[in-house]
């Protein structure tokens, strides 16, 4: 289960992409993510648990936008976050 930081950081990052939720669902489907658009907000508010990997596609579909933009890819994946650094 993800923390409530991170269900935030993701909803931030929409924001600050300038994403509405719709477009954030429809790169998210794109990427191969399955939940329905009602899912994905209350993913999003935290009343609903959230994996690693759909973390991980939400801040795909999020860090697209930002790349998009001429910007850098600022969402942390889960991924990383597991894998130890040297």
């Amino acid at each position: 289960m993800v923390t409530d930081a991170g269900r935030s950081e993701l909803d931030t990052g929409r924001q600050l992409a300038g994403m509405t939720l719709d477009q954030l669902w429809l790169a998210y489907l794109a990427l191969g993510g399955l939940a329905a658009r009602d899912t994905l907000r209350r993913e999003l508010s935290g009343s609903v648990p959230l994996s690693a990997t759909e973390h991980d596609l939400i801040a795909h579909a999020i860090n697209e936008r930002f790349m998009d933009l001429g910007g850098d890819h600022p969402i942390e994946y889960r991924a990383d976050q597991r894998t130890p650094r040297p």
